[in-house]
């Protein structure tokens, strides 16, 4: 379960970074809110980008079949 407080602490920081966006390209420039988005784009694609370079270099330190679904190891549950 170590995932569980990345997943949490990337929920927020979307969460509050969008919200925030959204109010501040409201209240004064429109071109915040976008600018925001792009940003979340980013930061999104660079977090789970790493997350799946981190899971690939597992399955290939443990065998292809795990990435394919042939077998799997009991290191994973």
């Amino acid at each position: 379960m170590d995932w569980f407080p990345q997943d949490h602490y990337f929920d927020v920081v979307t969460n509050v970074v969008g919200l925030a966006a959204a109010v501040l390209g409201d209240r004064f420039y429109w071109w915040i809110d976008p600018i925001g988005a792009i940003a979340l784009a980013v930061y999104t694609i660079s977090n789970w980008s790493g997350t799946v370079w981190e899971n690939a270099g597992l399955c290939y330190l443990f065998s292809l079949n795990i990435c394919l679904g042939n077998s799997t190891c009991t290191h994973f549950f």
